[in-house]
């Protein structure tokens, strides 16, 4: 009697793809385009925003020029039948590209959340002053 492999089902097909914003510029680094991508995306229920880390391996010096500090991040991740956005954020940090075994590595660092800094609908002036409304 042969044995029947099926590839469905909820845990099939795990996939990851980052969306990165620069300047109304996208770029999308897919694993399903070859590019190897791992994540550290800690979550809990604190107040402050998480700080995580997306590494990628192999990318060409053309798409490293375009991931830039600031520039606005999001996780997509999840097998086929749950893949969805998994966080957003803001990138803090882009480490140097290190060497492992026959692999370069980019380690990205952003904070989890949206930069409401950048919202002014959630400034007034009051008295001639900036300050912030809660």
């Amino acid at each position: 009697m042969a044995e029947k492999t099926t590839s469905k089902g909820y845990y099939w097909g795990y996939s990851t793809t980052l969306v990165i914003n620069h300047n109304g510029n996208k770029l999308t680094l897919s694993e399903k385009n070859n590019v190897p991508i791992n994540y550290d995306i800690p979550s809990d229920d604190g107040g402050s925003p998480a700080t995580c880390t997306v590494t990628l391996f192999n990318l060409s010096k053309t798409h490293l020029a375009k991931i830039n500090q600031n520039d606005h991040i999001i996780v997509y991740s999840g097998p086929t039948d749950l893949y969805g956005k998994l966080t957003e954020g803001t990138i803090t940090q882009i480490a140097p590209e290190t060497l492992s075994g026959m692999d370069k590595e980019t380690q990205i660092t952003f904070e989890e959340g949206r930069d409401y800094s950048k919202d002014k609908r959630l400034y007034s002036n009051f008295n001639g002053s900036m300050s912030r409304a809660v």
